[in-house]
């Protein structure tokens, strides 16, 4: 009797670790289940300007952004310091969103505020490839909006 008592809390014990670490692993990986692509990575993109519901903007310019598994995002471009910033997935098999903040400087490394940039992603059934559309606000020193817009970027996963 005492042995298939010790046999069934050592089973429970095992249930509980197991289903403890399965938790964990889906909380850690819910941004991919095996067939499905992750944003996570390295990314290579070309970033355009545009008017909000009108014409982009003449330039284009190049940036790299690091999605990590942790839900944080790092980047850097031409237009602004390196950017901080958190990423999450959104309804659909390819669609991911990220919010970041930079610092802005004028051409003497004065600085002049903060940019924050919302973008919605959508990658390609390979996950090799991601484009994004978003707004962004820039801020002065004091927090008041100096300029707003919208963007679009194209970027493809460095491997």
């Amino acid at each position: 009797m005492k042995s298939r008592s010790i046999i069934s809390i050592v089973g429970i014990a095992l249930f509980v670790v197991t289903v403890a670490v399965a938790a964990q692993l889906v909380t850690l990986g819910q941004d991919y289940n095996g067939s499905t692509p992750t944003i996570t990575g390295v990314w290579q993109m070309v970033v355009t300007p545009k008017i909000c519901n009108g014409p982009s903007a003449p330039v284009s310019f190049p940036a790299i952004l690091l999605f990590s598994r942790d839900r944080t995002m790092t980047g850097t471009s031409t237009a602004v310091t390196s950017a901080y910033g958190t990423w999450k997935r959104e309804p659909g098999a390819d669609k991911y969103s990220f919010t970041s903040v930079s610092l802005r400087y004028d051409a003497t490394q004065t600085f002049l505020g903060t940019r924050v940039l919302w973008q919605n992603v959508t990658l390609n059934d390979a996950g090799d490839t991601m484009n994004t559309d978003g707004t962004f606000t820039d801020y002065d020193k004091t927090g008041a909006t100096v300029a707003s817009g919208c963007s679009t970027a194209t970027g493809t996963r460095f491997e």
